[in-house]
């Protein structure tokens, strides 16, 4: 006699929410040659409800330098540069990564430096950590991130943080058909403000599980700032499998 075992396998597609306050939050950031004045933010968001919530800290490599202004660099990558998957606030490990695009011309990075203080008082006091380092989307030219495996289909809230050291920096930022510009910094001592260091965009629609985000400079410097994000929303989990047996005899 001879058996044969047919195999059948069962996936199963699982969506997590964000929900109770656990987004996904992302601090960009200098990549390790150029990330001397950087620091990593831990702390409450916009659409945070914990003081001590965790954040990501992205960091594109770049050639790299430091001065008394700051220190960061250009990217160095050849076409994109991709995160590890991001952990939600809490510190639960996601499938959710974020594509950064080196843009042409090449995009760039900068961290201020704590003893600069000019420029540094300029940074919203409550979140120095986030808004004191940023990528830049250089001379008024548009520059994009991807956030990849999400929801398709779901809607999502999106927290957006554009904002240099000078009154000077301001950033469109473009989400499908949602364009939202910040008016940059205070030259006075401030804490961060809607409208001023982040723009909120609702109801964002995530099409095919994926969101692009484009940003560009409005102000007169001519740089986008990109400081870091805040998405609540959906995120797909891995695929379960089930996997039943069945023996079929054969003479």
């Amino acid at each position: 006699m001879k058996s044969i075992a047919s195999i059948t396998l069962s996936l199963t597609v699982v969506f997590q929410t964000f929900g109770d306050g656990t987004t996904i939050n992302v601090d960009f950031q200098p990549g390790p040659n150029g990330h001397k004045f950087s620091a990593n933010y831990v702390g409450r968001g916009v659409l945070s409800a914990d003081s001590n919530e965790l954040w990501n800290a992205v960091m594109p490599t770049v050639a790299g330098y430091d001065s008394t202004w700051g220190s960061g660099g250009n990217f160095n990558f050849d076409g994109n540069f991709v995160s590890e998957p991001l952990f939600d606030s809490a510190g639960q490990i996601t499938p959710v990564t974020v594509t950064i695009h080196s843009g042409l011309p090449l995009g760039t990075t900068f961290a201020v430096n704590l003893s600069n203080t000019w420029a540094y008082n300029h940074v919203a006091s409550d979140a120095q950590n986030l808004m004191s380092d940023y990528l830049i989307a250089p001379g008024g030219i548009t520059n994009s991130i991807l956030i990849k495996n999400l929801k398709p289909g779901s809607l999502c809230t999106l927290a957006l943080y554009g904002a240099g050291d000078q009154n000077t920096h301001q950033t469109t930022f473009v989400v499908g058909t949602n364009s939202l510009t910040t008016r940059g910094v205070s030259h006075e001592i401030h804490s961060i403000t809607e409208g001023g260091e982040y723009v909120i965009m609702r109801n964002v629609v995530v099409a095919d599980g994926s969101l692009e985000i484009f940003y560009v400079g409005a102000g007169s410097s001519q740089d986008g700032n990109f400081n870091g994000l805040q998405i609540h929303g959906y995120w797909l989990t891995a695929q379960s499998a089930e996997t039943s047996v069945k023996e079929d005899k054969m003479p």
